[in-house]
């Protein structure tokens, strides 16, 4: 084999290993939580934020091929963050149990749960997103005092809610704001 050869063959390992390394130390943000599927139950647990989603865009959450199966969701303690897009369009999604470490509910994040009815939306949440719950079944609603925003129709089509009760924290929209998010 010639010298120059090899010296090719070198170069093409040395990047090749350079690329694997960079590839196993993570240029990209690694992923801090876990999901599993037990029955039509989905869990998710971790620590630090779920990842931002976008069906329309083709980037769907990695559970969303099961969204017609999944009745129930439980965030688990140690998520941050729900992520747009994270549940959205989810219709046999009727209960969601949030732990007390999330502080942000993404855009979109249960957009189109029309079976949704309830939801504990827990003291940690500073921030619900927009169209957040955009067309979920609810009746009644309770927005905690921690609430301090709520983006632009986050309640936006809900029919049959008859009862919003509101913290006395919300800065970033007043009363009639988010009456005329519903």
């Amino acid at each position: 084999m010639s010298k120059n050869r090899r010296l090719n063959l070198r170069n093409l390992y040395l990047i090749s290993c350079l690329i694997v390394s960079i590839a196993m130390t993570g240029c990209k943000k690694e992923e801090h939580y876990t999901w599993k599927l037990s029955g039509d139950t989905l869990i998710i647990s971790g620590s630090d934020a779920m990842p931002d989603y976008d069906i329309y865009g083709d980037n769907y959450p990695p559970w969303y091929s099961n969204r017609a199966l999944i009745t129930s969701v439980i965030i688990e303690e140690g998520i941050t963050t729900i992520g747009n897009f994270a549940f959205s369009g989810f219709s046999a999604l009727s209960s969601v149990t949030i732990g007390n470490s999330v502080t942000s509910i993404g855009d979109y994040a249960f957009d189109v749960c029309s079976n949704l009815i309830s939801i504990c939306i827990p003291y940690s949440v500073i921030f619900i997103g927009a169209c957040a719950f955009r067309c979920c079944g609810f009746t009644e609603i309770i927005i905690p005092n921690s609430v301090v925003t709520i983006d632009n129709f986050a309640f936006q089509g809900c029919g049959e809610l008859s009862s919003v009760i509101i913290g006395n924290s919300l800065e970033a929209a007043t009363a009639g704001e988010v009456a005329g998010t519903l």
